[in-house]
């Protein structure tokens, strides 16, 4: 994860999706843990562009029927805008509310010396602060430093021992026989043994899967040795959800067996979800 990737059209259903497995359609509370596998702003100056379909506030937005996206989640849309395009508005309540300002402001963000930079600044600070995801989610927000990538990874499991659901979401997705961990193209992807070891402790968990330009019988073959490595070889009825806005990109849900009634809830939502508007942005497949 970017920081500029903040609000883009990916962005908007990777929240929707994990509000939903979270919060939504009643059941068990999950508590969700994120995982950011956050690097710097780097490659193609284009990646995390796709944000015209937030559009920039107006006085006639009460009047505009709602976009397909916005259908889906209102709530998460408005969330978004107002990280992306901050209006004169949000300028001025900052300026007037000055004993609120950690909801407007991250703090975090280069542009944390300056009110005016920080709210204008792209970052998951801010989804973290606003109330995007639950309000008992633990981010780990950790910078990976891939020399040393052992004692933050240590962390992270630490960190996140307490979750149900831990999310990882990482530039690319999992492991490439081509990249090695400690070299730098490494930091764009989760390992097989490093999210293995939340499996092993009895968590349940999402992975981003960005589509790679592989033939489809040799990307899933892929993705299914990794998976069977994360799980020890266990048989698990994975859930692959395709997100199709923007680039393609799938997110890999693997209930953990050691969790009774983990399996049921989590396939209980994602259908209730495609139920919803969110069924014209995503598809479900099983591994």
């Amino acid at each position: 994860m970017q920081d500029r990737f903040v609000g883009d059209i990916g962005d908007f259903g990777k929240y929707g999706l994990l509000r939903a497995l979270c919060w939504g359609y009643g059941g068990e509370r999950l508590r969700l843990g994120v995982n950011w596998y956050l690097v710097s702003d780097q490659g193609n100056p284009g990646d995390g562009g796709f944000i015209d379909y937030l559009h920039k506030k107006s006085p006639q937005d009460k009047k505009k029927p709602k976009t397909l996206l916005e259908m889906c989640d209102p709530e998460l849309f408005s969330l978004l805008r107002e990280i992306v395009f901050p209006d004169e508005d949000d300028f001025h309540r900052m300026g007037r509310v000055q004993g609120k300002l950690q909801h407007y402001l991250c703090g975090k963000c280069s542009g944390a010396g300056d009110p005016g930079k920080c709210l204008s600044k792209r970052c998951i600070a801010k989804v973290e602060l606003q109330g995007i995801l639950p309000g008992d989610t633990l981010f780990y927000s950790r910078v990976l430093d891939y020399p040393q990538r052992g004692s933050w990874v240590k962390a992270g499991y630490d960190f996140l021992r307490d979750c149900d659901l831990v999310f990882f979401d990482p530039d690319n997705g999992l492991q490439v026989n081509s990249v090695c961990r400690h070299e730098k193209m490494g930091v764009k992807y989760v390992f097989d043994d490093e999210a293995g070891i939340y499996y092993g402790r009895g968590q349940s968990l999402i992975i981003y899967q960005h589509r790679s330009m592989e033939p489809e019988n040799i990307y899933l073959a892929r993705i299914k040795n990794s998976i069977s490595n994360i799980t020890g070889r266990e048989k698990i009825k994975t859930i692959r959800l395709r997100y199709r806005r923007g680039s393609a990109r799938d997110f890999l849900i693997i209930p953990n067996h050691h969790c009774p009634g983990h399996g049921n809830l989590i396939e209980t939502r994602i259908d209730a979800m495609l139920q919803t508007a969110w069924s014209n942005h995503f598809i479900k497949y099983y591994l």
